[in-house]
């Protein structure tokens, strides 16, 4: 193949050590804290793959409850909304966009993975919100939200906050350790187009959220196996960390891990994940004006695992239906 050219940014990684845990099955041991300094060509190649959000507008002040195309649900108190000044607004049309990410393909494309430090999360679904008034933004002050689920299921489940802060824009995660669900049930009734009962869906119910911007309905994920390390190496040296994304993905947990490089060297890492468990491995790059994507599904973690993901050019309408896929 002729190897394409591109200019390589420069990239610091500070390795940490983080030792610590949810539930005593627990342990992510080391992992690495990342600081990058740019990400130009990683965040032209996300460009193109986020969300569009779904837009769908509530009167404020009145008790009332909205559902989105993936089955999100809000539903609205009359002080759910407040100004930045923290001001309760009770009257006036509030316009919200949503993003509803549920796969892990979606999850790969608005770059939002599982992950909590190093700590792997098992997902019930992640959403982003923007909420405004008259083209102003408006917050949260308290609301209820609801991740629809495929099923009944007595998964414990978490809120967390997320932002987009840091300046590779991938979205990073905060417990809100106050808010758990035991388990998703069923207490709300989806209607049809013609006002008429339809479905009785299943839901991972939290009935006080006090943000909007990222959410995410995860718990930690405790496993007992031994954990080790995966390797991925690009298999040429021109897709590399200032071009490439590569994501770890473990369908029985509806989970997604970013893999990492470390200073001098092109090798992918994803750190402490159990041996035995299903994984797939999904590698995007953009080198000037081409993407590249390739897809290693059906894997098993195993010991000190290392695998080679070498992609291909590809369209970006070829890209967009594989992560639909996933």
């Amino acid at each position: 193949m002729k190897k394409p050219t591109q200019s390589l940014f420069a990239l610091a990684i500070t390795a940490a050590l983080f030792v610590s845990s949810c539930g005593k099955n627990y342990d992510p041991g080391p992992g690495p804290t990342p600081v990058a300094t740019n990400k130009t060509q990683l965040n032209s190649l996300f460009k193109e793959f986020r969300s569009t959000p779904e837009i769908k507008c509530v009167t404020a002040g009145i008790p009332q409850t909205v559902v989105f195309s993936k089955g999100t649900k809000l539903t609205f108190y009359p002080n759910s909304f407040k100004t930045a000044a923290g001001v309760i607004i009770t009257s006036g049309t509030v316009c919200l966009e949503v993003i509803e990410m549920y796969k892990p393909g979606d999850m790969i494309a608005n770059r939002a993975t599982t992950t909590d430090n190093n700590r792997l999360l098992t997902s019930g679904g992640q959403v982003k919100i923007r909420a405004t008034k008259d083209g102003q933004e408006v917050y949260a002050n308290k609301y209820g939200i609801g991740f629809r689920q495929p099923g009944a299921s007595s998964q414990p489940m978490m809120l967390f906050y997320g932002n987009t802060n840091n300046e590779d824009s991938v979205t990073t995660w905060t417990t809100d350790t106050t808010k758990i669900n035991r388990g998703s049930f069923s207490e709300f009734t989806l209607y049809d187009t013609t006002g008429s009962a339809a479905t009785q869906a299943w839901y991972h119910q939290f009935d006080s959220c006090t943000d909007f911007n990222w959410i995410n309905c995860d718990y930690f994920f405790n496993n007992t196996a031994p954990k080790t390390n995966i390797y991925v190496s690009t298999g040429d040296v021109v897709f590399n960390k200032s071009n490439t994304s590569i994501f770890i993905v473990f369908p029985s947990i509806n989970a997604v891990s970013r893999a990492y490089t470390i200073p001098g060297s092109e090798t992918f890492t994803g750190y402490n994940f159990p041996t035995g468990l299903g994984v797939n491995i999904i590698m995007m790059s953009k080198v000037g004006n081409d993407y590249y994507y390739t897809e290693q599904n059906g894997l098993t973690v195993t010991a000190d695992m290392s695998v080679t993901a070498t992609p291909t050019k590809q369209s970006l309408d070829y890209i967009k239906t594989k992560l639909g896929a996933l």
